[in-house]
């Protein structure tokens, strides 16, 4: 999944054992409470692992490393940007 756009709580998502989100659950990284909720869904999820893939708007988690550990439900990839 993908593009959620801090809507997650209205989807019917479909057990799986792995569970991918695609980036952009926020609207431009502009809330922490947003991040907490999204994060506190994941954490609600019943599929065993759980993978979050940041996407444009949530340019906080490729900017400071730090903040991944805002999402402590899932793992994070962030690529490597080539240039």
């Amino acid at each position: 999944m993908s593009d959620t756009h801090e809507l997650h709580r209205e989807l019917d998502v479909p057990d799986a054992d792995i569970l991918i989100h695609c980036g952009n659950f926020t609207m431009f990284s502009r809330s922490i409470k947003a991040v907490g909720d999204f994060n506190q869904w994941l954490g609600e999820l019943p599929h065993r692992h759980k993978i979050v893939v940041p996407g444009n708007h949530e340019f906080f988690l490729e900017a400071d490393p730090k903040k991944r550990s805002l999402l402590t439900n899932a793992i994070i990839l962030v690529t490597k940007r080539l240039r």
